[in-house]
């Protein structure tokens, strides 16, 4: 029994100090001098982080809330969210606490990243910005709901707060992108969702929303 009861500690010694590594910040050193890029939270599916000259790469082994105190990239940095040990079709949600996200330079996802989510309601800014994806994005001014922790279908607030701002952008998507924001603007920017023949959606605060035709490349 006393054996048992050392084992028993050490596993729960280890369960705890297991959280305390995904709950604790993380500093990607991205978007210095321009808010930061800093990780508030994360949940056990959350892999770790790999910096490079410039870049920050997170992997995960399943769905996965990452919850940001900032999240800013700024001009020749690198993001990159990774599927790892063959996972696939995850859902990598991502919620921002504070300051708009100013995004400068690239996000990307792999493969195993089915669909990659940004939700700040203070409002997001693509300029001079690359966004590549493997699956389905979304990007949105709306607030997660809590209450519905099904990260593979996650839902958010009816109003969307912040504006969405994408400008002098390249987003090649692989699945199908939504953009909500309480206010839209689109300027000289490359949006391609499943090599042309996927669907773009951007849908404002008062629920207006907009297909992108594929054989057209035109709002409907």
């Amino acid at each position: 029994m006393k054996n048992f009861n050392k084992k028993l500690s050490a596993v729960a010694l280890t369960a705890i100090f297991a959280m305390m590594q995904v709950s604790a910040a993380v500093d990607t050193g991205l978007g210095v001098g321009n808010g930061g890029a800093v990780i508030n939270s994360t949940d056990s599916n959350f892999a770790g982080m790999t910096k490079g000259t410039n870049s920050a790469s997170l992997n995960f082994k399943g769905n996965s809330h990452v919850n940001w105190n900032t999240l800013n990239v700024n001009k020749n940095e690198i993001l990159n969210f990774n599927a790892v040990d063959g996972a696939k079709g995850i859902t990598v949600l991502n919620t921002v606490n504070q300051g708009m996200s100013n995004i400068y330079g690239q996000i990307n996802a792999n493969s195993g990243v089915s669909k990659l989510i940004i939700s700040n309601p203070n409002g997001v800014l693509f300029d001079g910005a690359k966004f590549t994806t493997a699956g389905d994005a979304m990007i949105t001014t709306q607030t997660f709901n809590t209450t519905n922790m099904n990260l593979a279908n996650p839902t958010f607030s009816d109003q969307a707060i912040g504006a969405v701002t994408i400008k002098n952008s390249d987003f090649s998507v692989g699945g199908d992108i939504n953009i909500i924001g309480n206010n839209m603007n689109v300027v000289k920017t490359a949006i391609t969702a499943n090599n042309g023949i996927g669907d773009v959606h951007f849908t404002t605060t008062n629920g207006q929303d907009y297909f992108v035709d594929p054989s057209t490349n035109k709002l409907t």
